[in-house]
């Protein structure tokens, strides 16, 4: 069982043919309602592949809380963690792909971001859990699971999403504290770029996880180029899949974090070939329009994902 906390959000994507231009106007060729953020996409990802997963994080008894939630409930993932508060309005997105599949992001907030307490979540939180995923939506909360992790021996993996602002839960020490209970720390190589402010990954990675022990290692994403594994003094790089057409890389991080916990934690295999499996996730998801990794209708994709 996976335990997974953080966003959840309504992603309305909106296509378009090409991004505009400063104050151009384009039209849209399409626009659909879908189930999203991003803990819960890795949470989809991780069940298409196969995992029992417990999603974790906070909704609104609005139109679209309730709708997410049935979303999670018809694809077999327990559900029991989401704490859902009265008369708020639920985290929703509005992502804009162009043809050629780069996208941008525009969130609302809503009303569900205080923090969760832990008296709020149900006693039996850890129950049957091998592996907990966070994206410190959640700062407190997360940390304080993560440490119970620890003393349990249940596997920690923590996704720095965002550098943290003045409007969000997230903190320097926050992150320190997180970085120092995880075993795997995964980030996109933008996300750390401008949270240290320089222009080389590795550098910035190091500065960045100084005092954290992190027995795994830590995974920087790359993109179109693939992501490198740094753990001691040695790194793993390993090339994107490209064998599929892309239509929009929506949520393609999401997928490749689900393509490493259920390769490297629950199979077994090595870095390198986790991050193969991880990259062909990834890259499935990028054939498909919306944000999350759905189960393919393709054999060859199926095959792929080894499902």
């Amino acid at each position: 069982m996976i335990l997974v906390l953080g966003t959840i959000a309504v992603d309305t994507v909106i296509n378009v043919e090409m991004m505009p231009y400063t104050g151009g106007i384009v039209g849209t060729v399409s626009e659909q309602k879908y189930a999203g953020g991003s803990s819960a996409n890795v949470s989809a990802a991780l069940k298409v592949l196969g995992c029992d997963v417990r999603q974790a994080g906070a909704v609104a008894d609005d139109e679209f809380g309730t709708f997410l939630v049935d979303d999670l409930v018809d694809m077999g993932i327990d559900t029991s963690a989401i704490v859902v508060r009265k008369n708020g309005v639920t985290l929703h997105t509005y992502i804009v792909v162009d043809r050629a599949g780069s996208n941008f992001i525009i969130a609302n907030g809503g009303t569900c971001r205080k923090d969760i307490s832990v008296e709020e979540l149900p006693s039996g939180i850890l129950d049957d859990v091998d592996v907990f995923y966070t994206d410190m939506s959640w700062p407190e909360t997360s940390i304080c699971i993560a440490r119970e992790c620890r003393k349990k021996g249940i596997k920690v993996v923590y996704n720095l999403q965002n550098v943290p602002t003045e409007n969000s839960l997230e903190t320097g020490a926050g992150i320190a504290k997180m970085l120092e209970l995880a075993d795997l720390f995964i980030v996109s190589e933008t996300t750390l770029l401008k949270y240290e402010n320089t222009r080389s990954a590795e550098h910035a990675l190091r500065a960045l996880v100084r005092s954290a022990t992190l027995a795994e290692g830590a995974i920087v994403t790359l993109g179109e180029e693939g992501a490198s594994w740094y753990v001691d003094e040695e790194c793993i790089h390993v090339s994107a899949f490209s064998g599929l057409d892309v239509v929009d890389t929506t949520g393609a991080g999401d997928a490749y974090i689900a393509g490493v916990i259920k390769a490297y934690f629950l199979e077994g295999r090595s870095r390198e070939r986790s991050m193969e499996h991880a990259s062909i996730a990834a890259s499935v998801k990028c054939s498909q329009r919306g944000p999350r990794l759905m189960y393919p209708d393709s054999e060859r994709e199926r095959s792929l994902l080894k499902l």
